[in-house]
């Protein structure tokens, strides 16, 4: 779809600053890791994370380059299904996406792809937890006036 003629252009040279920021934020992740000893396997799941991620990312990429078209569309829709139910929304996923595809499809529209799909994560995860949190509250007695 972005892939038109008639469509304005992203520049790559964008790319030179999204890969930067995604790097530094997930540099952050790390060393907030490093220094939280409380919660020992956190830094095992921010490296199993953005493992995972990057290798979900060169399968789509590989797939979308070798002209695998049923495989791409599975792959892209299982976005959805991932998205409801693990936290790709943090940073390593985020990154090890974008990194996994960027040699294909370029930084800036992969991270436009992860960017949409956190915020699917986020909106069920958080969402769904509000509302089983509202399900589970006590009605409250009608007041009387």
């Amino acid at each position: 779809m972005l892939d038109r003629a008639d469509l304005p252009a992203i520049s790559n040279w964008l790319g030179l600053v999204v890969l930067p920021v995604l790097g530094a934020l997930f540099g952050q992740r790390i060393c907030h890791a490093l220094a939280s000893p409380a919660r020992p396997g956190l830094l095992a799941g921010i490296w199993l994370g953005l493992g995972c991620a990057m290798a979900y990312g060169v399968a789509l990429a590989v797939s979308f380059a070798l002209g695998a078209s049923t495989l791409t569309s599975g792959l892209f829709l299982g976005l959805f299904l991932l998205a409801a139910v693990l936290p790709i929304y943090r940073v390593e996923c985020i990154l090890g996406f974008v990194v996994g595809m960027t040699f294909t499809f370029g930084a800036v529209l992969s991270a436009l792809v992860a960017t949409v799909f956190a915020a699917i994560s986020v909106v069920l995860r958080f969402g769904f937890r509000a509302v089983v949190a509202a399900m589970r509250r006590p009605a409250r007695p009608p007041q009387s006036s």
